[in-house]
């Protein structure tokens, strides 16, 4: 099937034997669209945020209740 090639590469090649690739999954729309497509995923650098950030973040947030709903 050729809509999954690319990914079923990159899994085999590129992750661990039991990592989870789920994050890497595309369908193609239009057959063919993908064909001359390559490129690596890289995180933006924004997605890295420091653990004492967050906690400063939070810190400008009123503190939440937890509440039961009755069933």
């Amino acid at each position: 099937m050729q809509t999954w090639t690319i990914a079923q590469e990159f899994e085999k090649e590129c992750l661990p034997k039991d990592a989870d690739s789920s994050f890497f999954l595309c369908k193609e729309l239009i057959p063919g669209y993908l064909d001359e497509i390559t490129g690596v995923y890289q995180t933006p650098h924004g997605y890295y945020v420091k653990d004492e950030d967050v906690d400063d973040f939070d810190k400008g947030f009123p503190p939440k209740e937890k509440l039961k709903r009755n069933r």
